[in-house]
């Protein structure tokens, strides 16, 4: 046997691997379950959650249109610079969609509030939020996304 054959057999002797799919987690792996607060005190999860966010984050985003000359980005469209370049006074596109992410990755939901103009309706900032403040509901069979206990239509 190599090295690392006989190093992984030497490991699951000393913490027990049975090979069963609640290792981790389960209740009878001696183990602290951790969660989503917990897992980002772990440096490696919190690597690996950083490393996602980050790379999609730079990733170039905007909104296209389909043109008889094909996919062109629609700089004129008035979500255009939110999605693409500052989405609200205080982010910049990148931090923004970095933070999204990594609650993403992290609970698993994540939702923007879409800020409006009072007259023309247009939109003028997105805003992220905390992601504990964020229920996902089903109401008469329309998906609803509850903020701090106001209801928004998935199309709002």
């Amino acid at each position: 046997m190599g090295l690392i054959s006989n190093t992984w057999q030497a490991l699951r002797a000393r913490i027990g691997y049975t090979g069963a799919p609640d290792f981790w987690s389960g209740p009878s792996s001696g183990l602290p379950v951790i969660g989503e607060e917990g897992a980002l005190t772990v440096a490696t999860a919190y690597a690996c959650i950083r490393a996602i966010s980050s790379t999609i984050a730079m990733i170039p985003k905007g909104i296209y249109e389909v043109t008889d000359n094909g996919r062109v980005l629609a700089e004129d469209h008035p979500a255009h610079r939110l999605i693409s370049v500052a989405p609200n006074p205080y982010q910049t596109a990148y931090e923004f969609w970095e933070r999204m992410i990594q609650a993403s990755v992290t609970y698993g939901r994540q939702a923007a509030v879409i800020e409006r103009d009072r007259f023309s309706g247009l939109p003028i900032a997105l805003h992220h939020n905390p992601t504990n403040k964020i229920r996902l509901l089903t109401v008469d069979g329309t998906p609803i996304v509850e903020i701090d206990g106001t209801p928004y239509n998935y199309e709002d």
